[in-house]
């Protein structure tokens, strides 16, 4: 079907004259800015900018945090010694323990009830055996 034609109980219409996308497109009413302000965290979190590599710096240490976060600021709170939570925005992204300098994802306290995590590969094997198709391990 092209763009400008449809299709009723009675059969297809006739398009109309020289329809397209084009014609239709009408500029936005507000103006967005060309990058979003960056989120305002809470007085009392660290807020450190992430950097080109995804790391950003704690305490003499570099930390890998994401290089989807690159150029964004996250903040992290203290939330037991030596225990922090960092975010971005409002979101809980990851707890780091200043022990070992070790980042943990907090990916499963995000979830909705109810919502299991799983391998993407075990995800491909169910979708591929509900379309019927097989599989036999080589070996």
């Amino acid at each position: 079907m092209r763009f400008g034609s449809s299709t009723t109980p009675s059969g297809p219409t006739k398009p109309s004259a020289k329809i397209t996308p084009a014609s239709r497109y009408r500029p936005a009413s507000r103006a967005y800015p060309s990058k979003l302000p960056s989120p305002e965290h809470p007085r009392h979190y660290l807020v450190k900018r992430v950097t080109d590599a995804g790391t950003c710096r704690f305490q003499h240490h570099l930390l890998y945090v994401a290089n989807a976060l690159v150029d964004e600021y996250i903040g992290l709170e203290e939330t037991d010694d030596g225990v922090w939570t960092i975010y971005f925005n409002n979101v809980l992204i990851a707890t780091l323990d200043e022990r070992d300098y070790t980042i943990r994802a907090e990916l499963l306290a995000g979830l909705n009830p109810g919502v299991k995590l799983v391998p993407a590969h075990t995800m491909l094997l169910g979708l591929a055996q509900e379309h019927g198709c097989t599989y036999e391990q080589i070996g």
